[in-house]
Protein backbone atom coordinates (compact mmCIF):
# COMPACT_ATOMS: atom_id res chain seq x y z
CA UNK A 1 0.00 0.00 0.00
CA UNK A 2 1.05 3.38 -0.43
CA UNK A 3 4.41 3.95 -1.96
CA UNK A 4 6.63 2.38 0.90
CA UNK A 5 8.95 -0.20 -0.02
CA UNK A 6 9.16 -3.63 0.76
CA UNK A 7 11.87 -5.27 2.45
CA UNK A 8 13.00 -9.06 2.91
CA UNK A 9 13.52 -11.98 0.33
CA UNK A 10 12.20 -12.77 -2.84
CA UNK A 11 9.40 -14.60 -1.61
CA UNK A 12 8.47 -12.38 0.74
CA UNK A 13 8.31 -9.08 -1.54
CA UNK A 14 6.31 -11.60 -4.56
CA UNK A 15 3.78 -12.85 -1.53
CA UNK A 16 3.51 -9.44 -0.13
CA UNK A 17 2.60 -7.65 -3.76
CA UNK A 18 0.41 -10.53 -4.26
CA UNK A 19 -1.41 -10.21 -0.95
CA UNK A 20 -1.70 -6.60 -1.92
CA UNK A 21 -4.32 -6.88 -4.79
CA UNK A 22 -5.98 -8.98 -2.82
CA UNK A 23 -6.76 -6.51 -0.73
CA UNK A 24 -10.71 -5.21 -0.21
CA UNK A 25 -11.69 -1.44 0.12
CA UNK A 26 -12.44 -1.84 4.28
CA UNK A 27 -8.35 -3.39 4.86
CA UNK A 28 -7.04 -0.76 3.18
CA UNK A 29 -9.92 2.16 4.40
CA UNK A 30 -9.17 0.75 8.05
CA UNK A 31 -5.41 0.11 8.43
CA UNK A 32 -3.14 1.33 10.59
CA UNK A 33 0.16 2.31 9.88
CA UNK A 34 2.10 5.59 9.25
CA UNK A 35 0.17 8.19 8.92
CA UNK A 36 3.08 9.13 6.02
CA UNK A 37 1.39 6.26 3.77
CA UNK A 38 -2.36 7.00 4.33
CA UNK A 39 -2.73 10.04 2.00
CA UNK A 40 -5.89 11.02 0.31
CA UNK A 41 -7.12 13.47 -2.30
CA UNK A 42 -10.97 14.91 -2.69
CA UNK A 43 -11.68 16.88 -4.73
CA UNK A 44 -14.45 18.92 -3.62
CA UNK A 45 -16.30 19.84 -0.60
CA UNK A 46 -18.85 16.98 -1.26
CA UNK A 47 -17.02 14.59 0.22
CA UNK A 48 -16.74 16.27 3.26
CA UNK A 49 -18.18 12.98 5.03
CA UNK A 50 -15.76 11.02 3.39
CA UNK A 51 -12.92 13.68 4.54
CA UNK A 52 -14.07 13.57 8.36
CA UNK A 53 -13.90 10.09 8.13
CA UNK A 54 -10.66 9.41 6.85
CA UNK A 55 -9.38 12.23 9.07
CA UNK A 56 -10.34 10.85 12.28
CA UNK A 57 -8.26 7.55 11.48
CA UNK A 58 -5.04 9.54 10.85
CA UNK A 59 -5.32 10.03 7.03
CA UNK A 60 -3.86 13.69 5.66
CA UNK A 61 -5.79 14.97 2.69
CA UNK A 62 -4.31 16.73 -0.43
CA UNK A 63 -5.58 18.98 -2.86
CA UNK A 64 -3.14 18.31 -5.04
CA UNK A 65 -4.90 16.86 -8.03
CA UNK A 66 -2.05 15.87 -9.83
CA UNK A 67 -0.83 13.56 -6.77
CA UNK A 68 0.42 10.09 -7.36
CA UNK A 69 1.21 8.91 -3.63
CA UNK A 70 -2.29 8.30 -2.63
CA UNK A 71 -4.01 5.87 -0.82
CA UNK A 72 -7.41 6.42 -2.06
CA UNK A 73 -8.76 9.30 -4.75
CA UNK A 74 -12.44 10.43 -3.91
CA UNK A 75 -12.81 12.52 -7.49
CA UNK A 76 -14.44 12.04 -10.92
CA UNK A 77 -13.08 9.86 -13.37
CA UNK A 78 -11.01 12.83 -15.48
CA UNK A 79 -8.97 13.67 -12.47
CA UNK A 80 -6.81 10.34 -12.69
CA UNK A 81 -3.82 9.79 -14.46
CA UNK A 82 -4.44 6.49 -15.12
CA UNK A 83 -1.56 5.60 -16.67
CA UNK A 84 -0.18 6.37 -12.77
CA UNK A 85 -2.40 4.37 -11.26
CA UNK A 86 -1.33 1.42 -9.18
CA UNK A 87 -3.72 -1.41 -9.18
CA UNK A 88 -3.97 -3.36 -5.96
CA UNK A 89 -2.44 -0.17 -4.17
CA UNK A 90 -4.86 2.50 -4.37
CA UNK A 91 -8.44 3.13 -5.24
CA UNK A 92 -10.28 5.56 -6.94
CA UNK A 93 -14.01 5.71 -6.15
CA UNK A 94 -15.43 5.89 -10.05
CA UNK A 95 -15.43 3.44 -12.37
CA UNK A 96 -13.83 4.33 -15.97
CA UNK A 97 -16.82 5.09 -18.10
CA UNK A 98 -19.84 3.41 -15.58
CA UNK A 99 -21.32 6.59 -14.06
CA UNK A 100 -24.49 5.16 -14.02
CA UNK A 101 -23.15 2.44 -11.39
CA UNK A 102 -20.06 4.36 -9.85
CA UNK A 103 -22.33 7.33 -8.51
CA UNK A 104 -24.52 6.76 -5.50
CA UNK A 105 -26.81 9.57 -6.95
CA UNK A 106 -26.51 8.02 -10.91
CA UNK A 107 -27.03 4.13 -9.30
CA UNK A 108 -30.22 5.36 -7.70
CA UNK A 109 -31.65 7.36 -10.96
CA UNK A 110 -30.75 4.50 -13.26
CA UNK A 111 -32.53 1.62 -10.48
CA UNK A 112 -35.66 4.01 -10.08
CA UNK A 113 -36.08 4.78 -13.89
CA UNK A 114 -35.69 0.86 -14.53
CA UNK A 115 -38.27 0.22 -12.17
CA UNK A 116 -40.32 2.90 -13.14
CA UNK A 117 -40.16 0.89 -16.84
CA UNK A 118 -40.68 -2.14 -15.30
CA UNK A 119 -43.86 -1.49 -13.37
CA UNK A 120 -45.88 -0.83 -16.31
CA UNK A 121 -45.14 -3.88 -17.53
CA UNK A 122 -45.63 -6.03 -13.98
CA UNK A 123 -46.92 -3.74 -11.60
CA UNK A 124 -43.99 -3.64 -9.21
CA UNK A 125 -43.24 -0.59 -6.95
CA UNK A 126 -39.98 0.38 -6.31
CA UNK A 127 -40.19 0.44 -2.38
CA UNK A 128 -40.12 -3.32 -2.90
CA UNK A 129 -36.85 -3.36 -4.17
CA UNK A 130 -35.04 -0.63 -2.79
CA UNK A 131 -35.52 1.36 0.36
CA UNK A 132 -37.09 4.88 0.05
CA UNK A 133 -34.73 6.89 -1.02
CA UNK A 134 -34.17 11.08 -1.43
CA UNK A 135 -31.14 13.08 -3.22
CA UNK A 136 -30.73 15.43 -0.75
CA UNK A 137 -28.84 17.86 -3.71
CA UNK A 138 -32.29 17.89 -4.61
CA UNK A 139 -34.74 21.01 -2.72
CA UNK A 140 -37.94 18.89 -3.95
CA UNK A 141 -36.35 15.82 -2.82
CA UNK A 142 -35.27 17.57 1.06
CA UNK A 143 -38.76 18.30 0.58
CA UNK A 144 -40.29 15.42 0.48
CA UNK A 145 -38.40 13.77 2.58
CA UNK A 146 -38.89 16.39 5.68
CA UNK A 147 -42.36 15.93 4.56
CA UNK A 148 -42.06 11.66 4.94
CA UNK A 149 -39.96 11.68 8.17
CA UNK A 150 -41.96 14.39 10.48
Amino acid sequence: MGNGNITGTKNDQKQKSTGLKNKQFGDLFNQKKSTDDLVFYACTDKARVITEILEERGWSRTKDQAVTNFTIKWCLEHQVDWKKFQEGKQLINNIPGQITFADKVNLWYTIRDYLNRRRSIVGSNIQTFLPMTFVLDDDNEVAEFLRVYK
